[in-house]
């Protein structure tokens, strides 16, 4: 019995028939059915995976933002129990994740995304064919597999290490946003060194062509007084050599007078 909001439950007992049919459609079928109602809900996050061991079962409860919608099919060589919830985003959820505890081998999340539907795929790796229910619980899907075939040790020594998974996630997502952040402020800073850069020489080529400027004015000046100086020698020679023939005409004028004189 299969449901796509509510519990599956079931221990496969495929005909031959039924194991030709099943590895053809199961992933299309589940396309087809979440499709529809893709589009008109909201990404349901599915957030945390925690694997509980209890007495007589071995409890995968995975948390979202929304109450799941999902389907499920099994398939076998190796065999694998497959629940697909519908517009989920299960990204942040890291794995496989190993359990190995002679029912369960491994959990691995799996993200599937196109244009028409966004699913979050958790992919049960069994170790034996075991009972198993599915079920929706609020905003968590509930994956229950029976304990019977359970190597008894493993109750009792493997801990519950979903709380430092979680805190790993965080940790690690932590660290990828401060290197987002730390990324962002180096860009930044190379920006405003480039215009720092930018700003420098661009105050050295307005120096460079107020000197070149004070150079050629000085050199005008120095040749225009230079002109000057000599226009000035110029002038007191003219006005010297005036002097001289104003003189030996006086001397002259002189001479004839006394000549007259006598």
């Amino acid at each position: 019995m299969m449901s796509l909001r509510g519990t599956y439950m079931g221990k496969t007992r495929p005909s031959r028939r039924a194991r030709t049919m099943r590895y053809a459609v199961p992933f299309l079928l589940t396309l087809l059915a979440l499709s529809a109602r893709a589009d008109d809900r909201s990404v349901n996050r599915l957030k945390t995976l925690k694997v509980n061991e209890q007495a007589n079962a071995t409890v995968v409860v995975i948390e979202g933002s929304a109450p799941p919608t999902f389907t499920v099919f099994k398939l076998d060589k190796p065999t694998r129990l497959f629940i697909d919830v519908s517009n989920a985003d299960i990204t942040s959820i890291e794995g496989p994740i190993t359990v190995e505890n002679g029912v369960i081998n491994d959990i691995t999340p799996l993200q599937f995304t196109d244009e028409l539907v966004q699913i979050g795929r958790i992919v049960v790796g069994l170790e034996t064919d075991a009972l198993y229910s599915v079920k929706a619980d609020s905003n968590k899907l509930v994956i229950t597999v029976d304990a019977s075939q359970r190597r008894s040790r493993d109750v009792a020594e493997r801990p519950d290490n979903s709380g430092e998974i979680a805190a790993a996630q965080s940790r690690a997502a932590d660290a990828e946003t401060r290197a987002k952040q730390a990324e962002q402020r180096a860009i930044e800073a190379e920006k405003r060194a480039l215009a720092a850069e930018e700003k420098a020489r661009s105050t050295a080529k307005t120096a460079e062509k107020q000197v070149a400027k004070a150079q050629a004015e000085a050199r005008t000046a120095e040749a225009t007084a230079r002109a000057a100086e000599a226009k000035a020698l110029r002038a007191a020679e003219v006005a010297r050599e005036q002097a001289e023939r104003a003189a030996n005409k006086a001397s002259d004028a002189e001479i004839r007078a006394l000549k007259l004189a006598q």
